[in-house]
């Protein structure tokens, strides 16, 4: 589960253009991650809090390790690397409604909603790698993503009453 309802508009080769709903009272915690691609992500209402997060290669007895994030025929799949890894909190901004932020391709970050809800425009740019990376604990619940479930009709009147609040 990603915690937000995730609308795609419009698909190609070269770019993605989708928005995202962060309902309110949603379950969310992300790991740090990467992206196949560069986004921009353009905050239409409520506030998204951005991290970025220095990730290091450490021969310690970290907790962490890097996975890598593969297609599977149930959505997703992470399969563990040799990489033990240590993390650290880079930036970390809170970005409102009217305003945007940009992650490039390979920079591990999470986002997550400030407020009660959140809506955003996000753009891609061509996926640049292969495969995003996550960094977990070898025991992390979260074995990859399943598919996207359409949204519920609770989920679809949330949604629409978010992106109508955003346009008004």
């Amino acid at each position: 589960m990603l915690g937000f309802v995730q609308l795609r508009l419009a698909t190609s080769a070269s770019r993605e253009l989708r928005i995202h709903h962060w309902p309110a009272g949603a379950s969310f915690a992300e790991e740090p991650h990467t992206h196949l691609w560069d986004l921009t992500s353009y905050v239409l209402s409520g506030e998204i809090a951005s991290t970025e997060y220095a990730v290091r290669q450490t021969s310690d007895e970290s907790p962490h390790r890097l996975f890598v994030v593969k297609p599977a025929p149930a959505g997703t799949v992470r399969e563990p690397t040799r990489q033990q890894v240590s993390v650290s909190i880079v930036k970390r901004e809170s970005h409102g409604a009217g305003s945007s932020y940009f992650v490039k391709h390979g920079v591990y970050h999470t986002s997550e909603p400030s407020s009660t809800s959140a809506l955003t425009l996000i753009t891609t740019s061509a996926p640049m790698v292969d495969y995003p990376l996550v960094v977990a604990t070898p025991q992390s619940s979260r074995l990859g993503h399943a598919p996207m479930a359409p949204p519920t009709s609770q989920e679809i009147d949330e949604f629409r009453r978010a992106l109508w609040q955003a346009i008004e």
